[in-house]
């Protein structure tokens, strides 16, 4: 078993106090902006539109932070860590956000487990693989519903202190490409 953890030195994201901090002196700027700009005096018609405007203003935010927080930053810190590996002389052969294979060196890195860690194996080191399949269905209030699946793709090693890894696929045709891509690399 030759598992190798490595700790990538990347821009640490905002953590989400640091995102409300900011969001709230930026809230208080332009509300006070607007203040001076209109000579509003703060009484009760100024202390209802702030009222109205942190409100609606963090309706806007919060949907863009949560966007960014699932699909915008693992896709970027996959991409440097990815570069650090490069540099350190990993062959990318294939490449999903999560995981990069080099089939030259039959090595496999998983990047998605925290933020800074890469953890690389071996492929030998890899027992199976499978799709896994999550349904996610919302009723809507005229009483149908929407249903969506998500696809991930769970890679079991043998070492036992981190045993399984898994990554995500865009849809199932995504996903069995992957599993047939483990099973040409690994077994072929």
């Amino acid at each position: 078993m030759s598992c190798v953890k490595k700790t990538v030195l990347i821009k640490q994201p905002w953590s989400t106090m640091q995102c409300l901090l900011g969001y709230f002196i930026f809230f208080l700027i332009t509300l006070f902006t607007f203040k001076i700009y209109t000579g509003m005096k703060a009484d009760i018609l100024f202390y209802f539109l702030a009222f109205l405007y942190l409100i609606i203003s963090f309706l806007i935010y919060y949907p863009f932070r949560r966007i960014y927080i699932s699909n915008i930053l693992p896709k970027k810190l996959h991409k440097q860590k990815l570069s650090y590996l490069q540099a350190e002389g990993f062959n990318e052969s294939y490449s999903a956000t999560g995981v990069v294979i080099d089939t030259v060196q039959r090595k496999i890195a998983f990047t998605t487990q925290t933020l800074a860690d890469i953890i690389i194996f071996d492929l030998s080191d890899i027992r199976s693989w499978n799709i896994e399949t999550q349904k996610n269905t919302i009723r809507r209030s005229d009483g149908s519903e929407i249903s969506r699946d998500h696809y991930s793709i769970v890679v079991n090693t043998n070492n036992a202190d981190q045993p399984m890894f898994k990554f995500f696929a865009s849809n199932s045709h995504d996903a069995q490409a992957w599993i047939s891509r483990f099973s040409a690399i690994i077994n072929g």
